[in-house]
């Protein structure tokens, strides 16, 4: 089953719902799709809930999403195009404990977090300190 995802508004904030096999590729178009919505509805901040995942992702699998999301996040920055702040946050086993893709985002101070919980992610979220 292919990656998919369902959209919510909340008032401040896009929900992004995702479901079914994670690949580096989808988890990309995941997160263009974000994106996109937060520019379409003019909001800064985004929650993917990645519960929905059925199989845990690889490190490696994790990294080479992190690269290409890196990758599209330049390219927004380059155009002059805002990028939202975006929390994941799913089950223990798509996360992973050590959060590779997270901890890439962070070193690269790129506004994309991975989280363990629903709360964790709204506090980072919406904190006013960016790490």
């Amino acid at each position: 089953m292919a990656l998919e995802c369902v959209f919510e508004m909340a008032p401040d904030h896009v929900i992004c719902k995702v479901s079914g096999q994670f690949t580096a590729e989808e988890g990309v178009r995941v997160i263009q799709s974000t994106v996109d919505a937060c520019i379409l509805k003019d909001l800064s901040h985004a929650l993917i809930d990645s519960t929905g995942i059925e199989h845990a992702a690889m490190a490696t699998n994790k990294i080479v999403t992190a690269h290409k999301v890196e990758e599209l996040f330049n390219r927004l920055s380059e155009v002059g195009q805002k990028v939202p702040r975006i929390a994941i946050f799913g089950f223990a086993p798509f996360i992973d404990r050590y959060k590779p893709a997270s901890d890439y985002f962070q070193l690269r101070n790129l506004p994309i977090r991975t989280f363990d919980s629903r709360s964790a992610a709204m506090k980072w979220l919406f904190a006013t300190d960016p790490k």
